[in-house]
């Protein structure tokens, strides 16, 4: 089976996209989650009050409500492929200069 520039071997070829979205997902969905698990050290750490804590979980919050319309406007005209690899470039970059910033 051809489809838009790829060649479809086998059934699992066709299930390929739908399990790298949710892996890129699931690794979002984990990554969001982390901050939360690691509150109590990053307080301890950082000497942050719980409302200050709060307001900087508030304000990802608010960014990722403004980002996902944001992103799925790109994604409908971009199309899933081009979008999604460049959401996940753009992470990976974040991540690494978040890294690189500690």
């Amino acid at each position: 089976m051809y489809h838009r520039g790829l060649l479809l071997n086998s059934q699992q070829d066709r299930w390929l996209p739908s399990v790298s979205m949710w892996l890129v997902s699931l690794i979002s969905y984990i990554d969001r989650n982390t901050i939360a698990i690691l509150a109590p050290v990053i307080l301890r750490e950082t000497h942050l009050s719980a409302e200050q804590y709060g307001f900087i979980v508030s304000c990802f919050s608010v960014a990722y409500m403004i980002g996902n319309p944001v992103w799925g406007i790109i994604l409908d005209r971009w199309g899933v492929r081009r979008g999604m690899t460049a959401a996940v470039g753009i992470w990976s970059l974040a991540s690494s200069r978040e890294r690189v910033s500690i």
